[in-house]
């Protein structure tokens, strides 16, 4: 059960596990709507042409794939993954910016909706993705390890 994004605070607050959750849920929400916005404005404005431009509508982009890694870890410490993985493949579609943090998303969200096929197959594609960055960042490669433990379990018929 890897996915916490934000974990929920409830330290001295009034408010309950679950109402935090809730809450970080709809936080997260309102974070992509802003973003989808930005995003089609910046789109609109950059048929007009320009490098500017059209580097700002990258930036929007990776901002609103950020928001929905935000609102997929939301969900997914809700007990929702099938919202989670929604929202992590609506990530994975905005922009390879995010592959690593969507395909993590994706190996536990799928693991927990009992989804194993995809779940081992995202599995396999995070280590992909992370092999060629075992040179540059020594924790990658205990991440990579840590990961194919996962994906022998799920292929074993454990329970991540």
């Amino acid at each position: 059960k890897e996915p916490t994004g934000s974990q929920p605070q409830t330290n001295g607050s009034q408010a309950s596990y679950p109402q935090q959750l809730a809450k970080d849920i709809s936080v997260a929400q309102k974070a992509v709507d802003a973003s989808e916005k930005d995003v089609a404005a910046k789109n609109s404005m950059n048929s007009n042409g320009g490098t500017t431009q059209s580097q700002a509508a990258q930036s929007s982009k990776e901002t609103l794939a950020n928001n929905y890694i935000e609102l997929g870890d939301a969900y997914y410490n809700s007990d929702n993954p099938k919202a989670a993985i929604a929202a992590y493949n609506n990530a994975l579609q905005t922009t390879d910016a995010v592959k690593r943090e969507a395909l993590r998303g994706l190996l536990y969200a799928y693991s927990a909706d009992n989804q194993i096929p995809q779940a081992i197959k995202a599995g396999e594609d995070l280590i992909a993705h992370l092999q060629p960055l075992v040179q540059e960042d020594p924790y990658v490669g205990a991440r990579i390890k840590a990961y194919q433990s996962d994906v022998d379990r799920l292929k074993t018929g454990q329970q991540l």
